[in-house]
């Protein structure tokens, strides 16, 4: 794994975290879903 796939995967992650967090305070479903995703991708990364 490259150091900048890894960092990628890393951010993703934390965005993922924090659009999941930030949806379920709202209780913005989308917002939620969408960081569900980034966190998926993240993993994948």
């Amino acid at each position: 794994m490259s150091k900048n796939r890894k960092i990628e995967g890393t951010w993703d992650k934390v965005k993922g975290e924090a659009k999941d967090t930030f949806g379920e305070a709202t209780d913005n479903k989308r917002l939620q879903a969408e960081g569900k995703w980034d966190k998926a991708k993240g993993e994948a990364k």
